[in-house]
């Protein structure tokens, strides 16, 4: 019995030195799920898919990326102002928001206006994506026996409602039910996995892809239904409720979506551009080689970015009620964690290949070579560094990594349009991640270090 007890206390403190809340440990259940799975996922793609349709697989998931360009980060802004307004305001047992009328009149202003906002991107961006998508696909690879007009269809339709839903699950998370936010994560990747594996062993295809989005939007609809229908209430009802108090588009939310919408395009063309870049210039095999890689190290930035992520709207109330150096201290400890996860994560998936290697040859052909993928992994680590500095600064609801995420997305661009036309793809997957590794980190280092000495 003391044997066990003690036991017992050393996990619990192991746990603590982990700062593992309820939310955080939701969501790396979520990310788990997706490692553990991936395999799986790996193996089917691998076996239902020919190495063309892998290609055009991982296309399509990095094509979707493009909503970065039309939604411009407003999902974030949405947070960070409904954490600042839910510091007067709490959920009540019935599910409503309620508190200071004027900070729930700007809170829910916000929601109005963003899924306005949200309707017309999205009705805007379906329509230039289904248009514009075939052109590419067409005038790139000319030789292509697979029918992928209406998979690519359903997807971007799917796709496109799933992003209208985002101004709501952002209002909520920022309003403190981060741990909800997370479980419904959770359930979504689970039903999306499903349904994708199913379509893949039905013979469906690249149909699965748009399953997998399918699966994910059906238990969204019906966890908001189910569990917020009182603040979808709130939202629909009368506008008369507001008063003055509405919040202001252009003078409150606009200025700060201007700042982070840079950014955000800079992202896509760091973090998406590159596989639309191999199917064009290596052809579709070499793009799914390279879009399973990345599936596969991305899970490194997934896992560990959790305790940042699960922080964002605790961030934002502390500025609130000027609580900095608590704020300090655990955006500290959440840094380290992170980084110390996304390490862990990145030598269990280079072990994990390893064996692969050894006893199913086979499968591995279907990924880059294992030194690409540690080198990719790398810039994981590296990323989640930027992303813990960036959730940092935006609780202050400012951009000042604005520049440095314009400069890495040109320089990306710039480096891998050189080593796509000159060199092998070996050598443009070294570039594109010693980028993250050698440029931007130590850029947002510097950023971090000026703004901590200018307001402290």
């Amino acid at each position: 019995m003391v044997f066990h007890k003690h036991n017992q206390s050393i996990i619990e403190k192991f746990l603590s030195i982990l700062g593992l809340d309820r939310a955080i440990s939701i969501s790396l259940a979520g990310k788990a799920l997706s490692l553990f799975t991936l395999p799986i996922s790996l193996y089917l793609i691998s076996r239902q898919l020919s190495p063309e349709e892998q290609g055009f697989y991982y296309l399509f998931s990095t094509l979707v990326g493009l909503s970065i360009l039309f939604e411009l980060g407003l999902g974030v802004v949405i947070t960070q102002f409904s954490s600042h307004e839910y510091a007067r305001l709490k959920w009540s047992l019935n599910g409503n928001l309620e508190g200071a009328s004027a900070s729930l009149a700007r809170l829910i202003s916000l929601v109005r206006k963003s899924l306005l906002w949200y309707g017309v991107v999205c009705i805007l961006m379906a329509t230039l994506m289904i248009w514009l998508a075939p052109i590419y696909i067409y005038s790139t690879y000319h030789s292509s026996d697979i029918s992928f007009d209406m998979p690519w269809f359903m997807l971007v339709l799917i796709f496109s409602f799933n992003t209208f839903l985002i101004p709501i699950t952002s209002a909520i998370e920022g309003c403190g039910r981060i741990a909800d936010i997370q479980k419904l994560r959770l359930t979504q990747v689970i039903s999306g996995l499903l349904i994708g594996w199913i379509i893949l062993l039905s013979g469906g295809g690249i149909y699965s892809i748009a399953g997998e989005y399918f699966g994910s939007t059906v238990v969204m609809v019906f966890w908001l239904l189910r569990y917020y229908s009182k603040f979808l209430r709130q939202i629909a009802g009368s506008k008369d409720n507001l008063g003055v108090e509405e919040i202001s588009w252009w003078r409150d939310v606009f200025p700060m979506q201007a700042r982070i919408s840079v950014s955000w395009v800079a992202v896509y063309f760091t973090n998406y551009f590159i596989v639309p870049l191999a199917f064009t210039y290596y052809g579709p095999e070499d793009a799914g080689r390279l879009g399973m890689s990345l599936r596969l190290t991305t899970i490194v930035f997934n896992l560990s970015v959790v305790w940042v992520a699960t922080k964002s709207p605790l961030y934002g109330a502390l500025i609130s009620s000027s609580r900095i150096a608590e704020l300090n201290n655990i955006a500290v400890k959440t840094t380290v964690r992170s980084s110390f996860i996304g390490i862990l994560v990145m030598f269990i998936i280079l072990l994990g290949l390893h064996i692969l290697q050894l006893f199913a040859p086979q499968y591995t052909s279907r990924l880059l070579p294992s030194d690409m993928i540690a080198v990719l992994c790398f810039a994981s680590v590296a990323q989640v560094f930027n992303a813990s500095i960036a959730g940092y600064l935006r609780a202050y609801r400012q951009e000042p990594l604005t520049p440095v995420m314009i400069l890495v997305g040109v320089l990306s661009v710039l480096i891998c349009l050189v080593s796509v036309n000159y060199f092998s793809i070996n050598v443009t997957v070294y570039a594109y991640s010693l980028i993250f590794i050698f440029l931007s980190l130590p850029l947002h280092l510097y950023i971090l270090k000026v703004k901590i000495r200018k307001w402290y």
